[in-house]
């Protein structure tokens, strides 16, 4: 019985037309041959002499790479930067970009707004702003203008102010379910509803219908 010398596949149907039989595979023989055959071209990474068949040598763009760890470590350099076809590419402009709202870890909706000068994520040069946020903007003129600063002619809800959602839904932003709110008092009104929430409801039955001494009546 034929043994692949490269994966030890045992019972494997044997075609010597395409790579010998002591392989399961082409793509065994063809491992094997990297290091067993007169080497022709040296990995990109590590530099270790190596044989690749010709005609795939003629499709490589990046370089060459022995193994799948080496192919790694070579991705991350030519992805890097400005090396990377999409470098500086953000909003629709990247071609992973996707139009739909996003949501949050915190399950708040995040829209796309480029340009907007308070994005939810400075840190990323993000281009996605609270949804509920926008929503009190375009409805600017509800409310009193000392939450606003105005930009070039646009009203923008100022960062030191949150948005209140009434129902408590995170995601239901109908102007009528929003309310502009100072931190500490966004922060004082969830405490005072989760506190009203959480409570025991003392039986005036106390011990009613329960055995305390088992082991005694028994």
């Amino acid at each position: 019985m034929c043994k692949c010398v490269v994966c030890n596949e045992e019972g494997y149907r044997i075609n010597t037309k395409k790579f010998p039989k002591n392989f399961c595979s082409y793509k065994c023989y063809e491992e094997w041959s990297k290091f067993n055959k007169e080497p022709n071209c040296s990995c990109s990474v590590c530099g270790i002499k190596m044989y690749l068949k010709p005609s795939r040598l003629k499709r490589v763009k990046n370089g060459i790479t022995c193994s799948q760890k080496c192919a790694n470590l070579l991705k991350t350099q030519y992805m890097l930067g400005d090396k990377n076809h999409q470098f500086g590419l953000i909003g629709d402009l990247n071609s992973s970009f996707k139009d739909s709202d996003l949501v949050t870890n915190s399950g708040y909706l995040l829209e796309f707004c480029p340009e907007h000068p308070y994005p939810h994520d400075k840190s990323n040069n993000t281009t996605r702003v609270l949804k509920h946020r926008l929503e009190i903007e375009r409805h600017s003129d509800l409310f009193d203008v000392l939450y606003f600063k105005v930009i070039n002619g646009i009203k923008f809800l100022k960062p030191e102010y949150d948005v209140h959602h009434i129902n408590e839904n995170k995601q239901d932003n109908d102007i009528n379910n929003l309310q502009i709110l100072t931190r500490s008092e966004h922060t004082t009104l969830h405490n005072k509803n989760n506190n009203n929430k959480i409570g025991v409801v003392k039986s005036t039955n106390i011990g009613e219908g329960c055995d305390a001494n088992p082991e005694i009546n028994n």
